[in-house]
C-alpha cells in the first residue's frame, strides 16, 4: 500500500483469495478526477467586438488561478462577470438581448451573475486587459459550471454605453 501524492490517493497492490491464492490486483482509493472544461460561445458586440479567451488551453482547477484575456477594449477599461447558469437570470431566459436597455448592435447577456458582476480587469497593453479568477481551494466545487463574460464602457457604440464579449463556459476540474 502506498499514498500517491500527485493524485492524492491510496494505491494497493496484491491480495489473497481462498480460491485463487495470491492476487495481482491494483486498487486505488481517492477523489474522482475531473478534467476542467473550457468552451467559448456567443459573440461580442462593439465597433470591434470584445473577445474573451482563456490564457491556457484548459479550464480552471480548484486551488489555482484562471486567467483570461479581453481583446478590443475600446477605452482601456474592462470588467468581468462570472455566473453559474447560462439558461436563466431571475425571470429572464438566456441569452438575453440587451437591445431593450439601449444595448443595440448585438449586445447579449450570456449568463447570470451569481458569482460576480463587475470585477475590474487589469490593462494589458493597447486595447487588451486580463482578468484573474482565483478558484477556491474547495474540492467539493469540482464539476461546478462557471460562465465568464467581459463588458466595457463605450458611450459611442449604443445608448446603454456598453459593449460585451463572447462568453466562456467552464467547469472546475481537479487535475
Amino acid at each position: 500500500m502506498a499514498f500517491e501524492v500527485s493524485r492524492r490517493r491510496i494505491v494497493v497492490f496484491g491480495g489473497a483469495s481462498a480460491n485463487s491464492g495470491l492476487l495481482q490486483d491494483t486498487w486505488a482509493l481517492g477523489p474522482v478526477y475531473s478534467a476542467p472544461i473550457l468552451q467559448a460561445f456567443g459573440t461580442g458586440c462593439g465597433t470591434q467586438p470584445l473577445t474573451l479567451e482563456a490564457m491556457t488551453a484548459r479550464g480552471p482547477v480548484y486551488a489555482s488561478q484562471f486567467v483570461t484575456k479581453v481583446r478590443n477594449v475600446p477605452q482601456g477599461l474592462a470588467f468581468m462577470s462570472l455566473g453559474v447558469s447560462n439558461t436563466t437570470v431571475g425571470p429572464l431566459f438566456l441569452p438575453f438581448d440587451l437591445a431593450g436597455f439601449g444595448g443595440t448592435g448585438g449586445c447579449m447577456l450570456y449568463h447570470d451573475t451569481a458569482i460576480e458582476l463587475g470585477s475590474a480587469c487589469a490593462p494589458a497593453g493597447s486595447g487588451e486587459a486580463t482578468h484573474t479568477f482565483t478558484v477556491p481551494n474547495l474540492p467539493a466545487i469540482t464539476g461546478l459550471p462557471v460562465y465568464l463574460q467581459a463588458w466595457a464602457p463605450d458611450s459611442t457604440f449604443n445608448l446603454l454605453g456598453l459593449v460585451t464579449s463572447n462568453a466562456l463556459r467552464t467547469t472546475v476540474g481537479n487535475n
